[in-house]
């Protein structure tokens, strides 16, 4: 799908980007069955790989979304039986038996194919327990928004900051809109947060992502409201394209 995710945007615009006038609720029947299939990963560029092949697929998910291995140890989630991968990919089936079946004979013979990579399943329990996770108190929680193509690559350069600085990291990410959840742990000092803050901050300008902080522990104190330019600048254009002259309020930044 090309151009603005109009529906999302309208429901944040706070009645900038236009007014609202008509709403029709689509309703979907509740799936018969669910499953959650695991694809294992050993190294960042074997997950982007089988990221792509997923989203090139025919097959109908309900969500997809990738689990770095030290995320699943720290919230204590279920690895599927895996000897310590880089990455696990979680894959949301619904539907009825028969696709079920199908699709995870898809995916298994995917994994196949590609070298590096093991297919399992955890319960939907687990799936559950997963989205219901919010950061603990003693992080430095980051919600990063990039292309869905550069998922895992931003999640390995995080990583890489956070150990250059002394800091644990977990992280998760939604693979079909590019939202990745980074959570910091282990800092020394103020000033080490702040490095850590400014060198992601500087990954995400060059890469044309943009970055919000969601939590934090109380002891842990810098300006959150400092100017994003690549929001900005999203934000202007949006605006101009939606409001060219203007007549509405401005945007939210």
């Amino acid at each position: 799908v090309a151009g603005y995710d109009v529906f999302k945007l309208f429901i944040g615009s706070l009645g900038t980007l236009g007014v609202i006038s008509e709403i029709t609720w689509k309703l979907a029947p509740i799936p018969p069955q669910r499953t959650v299939a695991v694809l294992s990963c050993n190294t960042s560029q074997v997950c982007q790989e089988v990221l792509s092949k997923l989203m090139s697929t025919r097959l109908s998910v309900a969500a997809v979304d990738v689990l770095a291995a030290d995320y699943l140890r720290h919230h204590n989630l279920s690895d599927a039986g895996f000897d310590r991968p880089a990455y696990h990919i979680w894959i949301l089936l619904e539907g009825e038996a028969n696709y079920l079946k199908f699709a995870n004979e898809q995916l298994y013979d995917m994994s196949r194919h590609i070298k590096g990579v093991e297919k399992g399943e955890v319960l939907y329990s687990d799936w559950q327990l997963y989205r219901s996770t919010r950061p603990k108190t003693d992080t430095v929680t980051m919600k990063i928004s990039v292309l869905p193509s550069h998922t895992v690559r931003i999640m390995q350069s995080i990583a890489q900051i956070a150990e250059q600085n002394g800091f644990q990291v977990f992280q998760h990410a939604h693979g079909g809109n590019g939202i990745v959840y980074a959570s910091l742990l282990n800092g020394e000092s103020n000033s080490t947060v702040e490095q850590v803050m400014s060198s992601v901050t500087t990954l995400l300008h060059e890469s044309g992502g943009t970055i919000r902080y969601i939590a934090k522990p109380e002891r842990i104190i810098w300006s959150q409201n400092e100017k994003d330019p690549a929001r900005e600048l999203l934000f202007k254009k949006i605006k101009t394209n939606f409001d060219p002259h203007s007549i509405l309020p401005d945007l939210p930044v």
